[in-house]
């Protein structure tokens, strides 16, 4: 459906549904609004809290498939998960990129299960 929905708590009614990019995966609150990772569209929408509307779609870069996003409680950046370009992006809170570093540290990590 390409959107994300609102519902009341207390009731489990469906308040809203609001079109958002493609493939949307994952959200953050920060204050006042919601940002949502769109995978497939490559882009984070931003919805206002109060409007329930889209206030801003912010663009990243074609086929980085953004795929976790959450918020810096010491300066209250996004940082969004890029899973197409192995990167981490730091977004301030006008969606400006403002860092970004590599997700991996070309170590592969070892997994271990019991068979207990």
């Amino acid at each position: 459906n390409d959107s994300v929905s609102v519902f009341d708590a207390a009731t489990n009614a469906k308040q809203a549904e609001i079109a958002v990019g493609a493939g949307p995966r994952t959200l953050a609150v920060a204050s006042g609004s919601v940002w949502v990772a769109n995978r497939d569209a490559a882009s984070v929408s931003v919805i206002s809290t109060s409007t329930l509307a889209v206030t801003q779609t912010i663009a990243l870069p074609r086929a980085s498939m953004p795929y976790g996003i959450a918020f810096s409680p010491a300066d209250g950046a996004a940082w969004v998960a890029l899973e197409g370009t192995g990167q981490l992006l730091r977004l301030s809170s006008s969606g400006a990129v403002t860092g970004k570093r590599p997700t991996n540290s070309g170590i592969m990590p070892y997994f271990s299960r019991s068979s207990g």
